[in-house]
């Protein structure tokens, strides 16, 4: 059977070994994932409406102890460890979970596709289920942005939210795009922001790509990604 903490744990390795050469044990990388996910959880309940549960939970100083100073103990500076806790273990670890779910929603045999069509696979999966469903940001000085035609005059200090979640699905973007195809054109594909776009796209996209066709053929190698038994908390 697999597990999304299988899946995360083996996430957190493979970027540990990528980012900072470091060769994860198994057993710890488990247990670094584990503590991370729950601490995570726990700051994303309750830390913007009710900050003062987390000191209760003890939930900063747990997720120091029992995910960032095992890696801290193995020589990686705190900047790969929040790249490769956030980015390896929730990023390309929730794609990797996608992407076996949807093998099965959609009866996709893995094994048939080759490289280009595995790539449009991972692609088009983060398209109906971005692992970021919307980023923001904080003006610093009045702006003018234009919505469905409509020009709005915004304000120093407030708040603009990007839903990838929902562009991903823009009709006038994708065509039929409630639907999951592997054979959409390349300008289509271009046009998903999951992994967001220009000065600000994600510096691990291609990687991340890359790593789960890399991780899915290892399952594959196993048995067919449709009959895999997957647990998952999270749905």
């Amino acid at each position: 059977m697999s597990s999304m903490f299988g899946v995360r744990g083996t996430s957190t390795r493979i970027v540990t070994r990528l980012l900072a050469g470091v060769d994860l044990p198994a057993d710890q990388a488990d247990r670094v994932t584990r503590a991370y996910f729950f601490r995570f959880g726990e700051h994303t309940a309750f830390g913007y409406y009710a900050p003062p549960v987390l000191g209760l939970l003890g939930t900063r100083e747990r997720m120091r102890r029992d995910a960032y100073r095992p890696l801290q103990d193995l020589g990686i500076d705190e900047l790969r460890i929040d790249m490769i806790l956030f980015a390896g273990m929730f990023s390309l670890g929730t794609i990797v979970i996608k992407c076996l779910e949807y093998t099965r929603t959609y009866d996709i045999d893995w094994s048939s596709l080759d490289l280009e069509g595995k790539r449009r696979f991972v692609i088009e999966t983060q398209r109906l289920y971005p692992t970021v469903t919307s980023v923001h940001r904080i003006l610093e000085e009045a702006e003018i942005v234009e919505v469905a035609g409509h020009q709005l005059k915004l304000h120093a200090g407030e708040e603009v939210a990007y839903p990838f979640v929902a562009i991903n699905r823009d009709p006038l973007a994708f065509k039929d795009p409630e639907a999951f195809h592997l054979d959409r054109p390349q300008e289509e594909l271009d046009r998903v922001l999951s992994w967001s776009t220009g000065f600000h796209a994600c510096p691990f996209k291609d990687l991340s790509i890359l790593v789960t066709v890399l991780q899915l053929d290892a399952l594959a190698d196993v048995a067919d990604l449709r009959s895999h038994t997957f647990l998952n908390i999270e749905v």
